[in-house]
């Protein structure tokens, strides 16, 4: 699924699977406020991590490349951003993704 469309300039190194799952589990534990017991990573989609916080579980994405920041949502958002006609994947993306340690505990209580 191709959410969003972004030019890489052919100079930018592109980074390591598991450069990209160590970021986005660090911004994960940032976001927690500690580090999560384990984030298990999708074997098809590399860069798709999957958490239980809190008896919850989120997905967490990697971004391939620096100038994106990791993704993070519940499982009900991602079906419903993968559901989505394109049109709306990217307003989804920005209304439901977690970036704040209050969005994380609303979405955890909702």
């Amino acid at each position: 699924m191709n959410i969003t469309a972004t030019a890489i300039p052919a100079t930018a190194p592109r980074r390591l699977d598991e450069e990209c799952q160590a970021d986005a589990s660090a911004f994960l534990t940032r976001l927690v406020g500690h580090q999560p017991s384990r984030v298990c990573w999708d074997s098809t989609h590399h860069l798709q991590g999957h958490a239980v916080i809190e008896g919850h579980e989120l997905i967490v994405i990697a971004p391939r490349d620096a100038a994106h920041q990791p993704l993070v949502v519940t499982v009900a958002d991602w079906k419903d951003i993968q559901h989505a006609p394109n049109g709306g994947r990217v307003s989804l993306l920005r209304c439901r993704r977690i970036t704040t340690r209050q969005h994380l505990l609303d979405a955890l209580a909702a």
